[in-house]
This record gives C-alpha cells, structure tokens and sequence, in this order.
C-alpha cells in the first residue's frame, strides 16, 4: 500500500471514530421507565433494547478502528490476521477497519452464523 493510499485509510478511520463518537446514545435512551400500561411498557423496554444494541455494535465498530489504527502504526495493516495474506485495496476502501480478507471473513460469518443458528435451535427446541 503506497503512502497516499495509507494516509486516505487514516483520515477515513479518524473520521470514523469523530461519527461514532457524535451518534453515542444518550442516557435517556436506555434508562428504564415504569409505566402503568403494559403497552406502553413493552414499547419502552423494545425502544431500550434497540439503543443497548445500537450501543454495542458502536463499542466494537470503535474497537475494530482503534485497532486498525494500531496496525497502520506497527505496520501490519493491510495483512488478513486469519491466513497471513494482503486484504485487497478494494476491501479496505470500503471496510478501512477490516482485519481479515475477504475468504477468510466469509469462513468466519459462515461459522458464526451456523454456530447461531445451532444455538437458537437449542433454545427453540429446549422451549417446546
């Protein structure tokens, strides 16, 4: 990766980390009401559902980025951290925090998402 490639990805990491430090939740958004209408109750305890998930996802993208510019400063940025292998410019383009090619981040949804469905169909099957 050339130096001016290098610098786009860290201006475009930096500016992810100012956008998902301006979208952090507010406090309101995920305190608990109590309500006297079961209705209204079960909205409210969705609505916080969705911003503790929102919060979540926002902690690990902020991880992924710090720990992309991490790399940029050891100099490892740019190497899949499953095979070993150069994530292609394109990818990193459009993901500048990605740590693995795109194979090996197929291989890894793919396991995930088995290994959450294998879980959910233990639970369904334990409700019946």
């Amino acid at each position: 990766m050339s130096e001016s490639e290098l610098k786009r990805m860290v201006d475009m990491l930096r500016g992810k980390q100012r956008e998902l430090r301006l979208e952090a939740p507010r406090i309101d958004d995920i305190a608990v009401e109590r309500v006297p209408d079961e209705i209204d109750a079960i909205q409210f305890a969705m609505e916080r559902e969705m911003a503790v998930g929102g919060l979540e996802r926002r902690t690990a993208l902020s991880h992924e980025v710090d720990a992309a510019l991490k790399r940029i400063a050891q100099g490892t940025y740019g190497r899949c951290e499953g095979c070993g292998g150069a994530i292609s410019l394109g990818r990193m383009l459009v993901v500048p925090w990605a740590s693995l090619c795109i194979r090996c981040q197929e291989e890894e949804d793919s396991s995930q998402g088995g290994r959450w469905y294998r879980e959910r169909g233990r639970v369904l099957d334990d409700a019946a």
